[in-house]
């Protein structure tokens, strides 16, 4: 029995999204453009709708899919006009992604307050993960009935299309979040398409380098063919490593603009290649020309340094400075006793 979890279902979505980006460039496209350009039953006949014990068919059929395709087909070319024009609603999450002191959010929002930008009472648009990601049924649990009327989000952990199924039938989340690194552009459509008939909106998940680039193209597919819609649709941006690729995400008055250069938009840059390929990488050689110490070996450094140390064992970043400091007192100190 074939598991789809971990590292393999990691490296399954990344072979498979990798060969979609081939694609893509050879047809001189970019993906969303790829996957529009296609009549529907060309696209339906890529999507992976089957498994070995399982088949998403008795949530929804092929038929249907096409179907759904078929009856939107006469719009594409208003909508695509639309997104080129106007570009896809974002929103952004780096106070909790990019990890933002507790200060700075204060001094953040009483600048927007000077501003006169906060005019209304806001409630939270969603509780996203609410409960471990995996605990499906655990949103069944009559304590957290009690809850029922906050809007819920989660999904970005899901690695296949079973668990999307499972939390679809029972309308576990009233947004759906995907990883497009968790799922190759096959297994995502057909998230898409049981999202569709489950009248589940898709907001995708974009918490990790280059999947704000990865998202855009499946979303502005779906607003051209599928959903035809941006009402509650949005996706996340982080403002993190953007820079790092050829083809980056482009913001215009919080909106993505439909990438234009062909392929998935996940080409790094060369210089990157050069730094970051293990291990003859110049970031990674740097790294081992400083010792790079192992988890296990950081913990017994603290121990014997009795630092104050923070989750999983690491230094805080307070104590990292204190180290740092230390270690340039010490070295200013031998460099002394040397002259002398």
């Amino acid at each position: 029995m074939e598991v789809e979890r971990g590292v393999a279902c990691l490296a399954k979505a990344a072979v498979g999204n990798a060969l979609w980006d081939l694609w893509a460039r050879i047809e001189n496209k970019p993906v969303w453009k790829l996957l529009t350009d296609m009549t529907p039953e060309q696209l339906v006949s890529n999507i992976n709708l089957k498994y070995k014990f399982f088949s998403s068919t008795d949530f929804i059929t092929e038929e249907e899919a096409i179907k759904m395709l078929r009856e939107n087909e006469k719009y594409e070319e208003e909508y695509e006009k639309m997104l080129k024009r106007d570009g896809y609603p974002a929103y952004i999450s780096n106070v909790g992604s990019v990890k933002y002191s507790n200060q700075k959010i204060k001094d953040t929002c009483r600048n927007y307050v000077k501003l006169e930008v906060v005019q209304v009472k806001y409630k939270p648009f969603w509780v996203e993960e609410a409960l471990h990601p995996d605990d499906v049924v655990g949103y069944d649990n009559k304590e957290f009935e009690k809850l029922k009327g906050i809007t819920l989000a989660g999904g970005e952990t899901y690695g296949n299309c079973v668990e999307i199924k499972q939390v679809l039938e029972k309308h576990t989340f009233n947004f759906l979040k995907i990883s497009l690194a968790r799922l190759a552009i096959n297994d995502a459509l057909a998230a898409y398409f049981m999202a569709k008939k489950n009248e589940t909106p898709i907001c995708p998940h974009t918490g990790g380098l280059g999947l704000c680039e990865m998202a855009q193209h499946l979303q502005m597919w779906d607003f051209i063919c599928l959903s035809q819609s941006t009402q509650n649709r949005l996706i996340e941006f982080i403002d993190y490593k953007h820079g790092y690729f050829v083809n980056p995400v482009h913001i215009i008055n919080g909106r993505y603009m439909p990438p234009t250069l062909p392929g998935y938009s996940t080409m790094f840059k060369q210089k990157v290649i050069e730094r970051w390929s293990y291990p003859s990488g110049s970031r990674w050689r740097h790294l081992f020309h400083l010792g790079f110490p192992t988890y296990f070996q950081r913990k017994k450094q603290q121990e014997e340094k009795g630092e104050r140390k923070c989750r999983r064992g690491f230094p805080t970043r307070k104590s990292e400075n204190k180290q740092t400091e230390r270690e340039k007192k010490e070295e200013t100190q031998e460099t002394e006793e040397k002259i002398k």
